[in-house]
């Protein structure tokens, strides 16, 4: 999976989160509901992974000196759960589509270490 970089600016700093690499991935239990008119409703429990990612803040400003890099660990751990209801339909010509993610509800126990330099 191949996730875009992301980059931004908030609260009088530039930000961008790269390299993203999930090392670890496990759902404990997934429960797959068929939605009439609406869709597939999916609810997973038991969610546990770890994603690394590459950092990057710069203070926007020439008088916010802070500028910082390195390596974020993110460690979801089996307590966390989501939800989500896929849209799916029939297109005009017949054809299967598949439409928007809505109604979505996360809840994650996490921990996250950060490796850098100042």
């Amino acid at each position: 999976m191949k996730v875009p970089v992301m980059e931004g600016t908030r609260r009088g700093f530039r930000y961008e989160l790269s390299n993203f690499e999930i090392v670890e991935m496990d759902i404990a239990s997934a429960k797959l509901d068929l939605v009439a008119g609406q869709g597939l409703r999916a609810d997973l429990s038991g969610l546990t992974f770890q994603v690394w990612v590459d950092y990057h803040i710069d203070g926007e400003d020439w008088y916010n000196p802070v500028r910082n890099s390195g390596q974020l660990n993110v460690h979801v751990r089996p307590r966390s759960s989501a939800a989500a209801l896929l849209a799916l339909g029939v297109s005009p010509s017949g054809r299967p589509h598949i439409g928007s993610i809505s109604d979505v509800e996360a809840t994650l126990d996490m921990s996250m270490a950060i490796y850098g330099t100042m």
